[in-house]
């Protein structure tokens, strides 16, 4: 860790994924957007291969909104298609939207996120993060902003007419310290409010 930014993120989050439950929800991460405090778990879809080996099939994930105004909720195919894994380090942006996408904590509001059925012995731990999607498509129209229902505030800045896009990203970004080691990689937010979690498969 050498740049400013990095020196002003405090200690990783750092939580463990326990892969002998394939039954309760287990917590890879926790924010807040909207003045709306979130957490997201996952359940483990663990099967057998013929040989008796214990492999990862897939991961479902659920969003619980807590207190707060907007219910945030994930978007299925882009978060899907974030996952990644090498040297047995996964890796899964959160893509996340105000009052769309999926939340809740029923069967039926879980995203499946495929992993390939990867062998349960080789795993280490999961990085999550997340990308934050504006509620509305044309944000790049400033007059539009003043015509919507809601207000972005996470994205813009308003005094009466007057409209700016707002100067703090808010999402994390992802820095490689390596290529080789997706658990090394960090995520940098100026806000301090979405430092990337780390769980270890224990």
């Amino acid at each position: 860790m050498t740049n400013q930014k990095t020196k002003n993120m405090g200690p990783k989050i750092i939580c463990n994924v326990s892969l002998a439950n394939g039954l309760d929800k287990q917590v890879i991460y926790c924010s807040q957007l909207y003045e709306t405090f979130f957490s997201v778990s996952t359940t483990l879809n663990l099967v057998k291969d013929k040989e008796g080996k214990e492999r990862l099939a897939s991961m479902d994930l659920f969003l619980l909104n807590y207190k707060g105004p907007f219910n945030l909720g994930i978007l299925p195919a882009e978060t899907a298609n974030s996952f990644e894994y090498e040297d047995g380090n996964m890796l899964i942006v959160l893509h996340l939207q105000a009052n769309n996408g999926m939340y809740g904590i029923a069967s039926e509001k879980a995203v499946n996120i495929p992993c390939n059925n990867l062998l349960v012995g080789d795993l280490k731990s999961l990085l999550t993060t997340r990308m934050l999607h504006p509620i509305h498509d044309n944000v790049n129209d400033m007059g539009m902003l003043l015509q919507r229902g809601i207000f972005d505030s996470e994205f813009f800045v308003r005094d009466g007419v007057d409209i700016a896009p707002k100067k703090n990203e808010l999402d994390a970004e992802i820095k490689e310290e390596t290529t080789m080691d997706l658990s090394k990689r960090i995520s940098i937010t100026t806000t301090g409010r979405c430092e990337t979690t780390l769980s270890k498969f224990v």
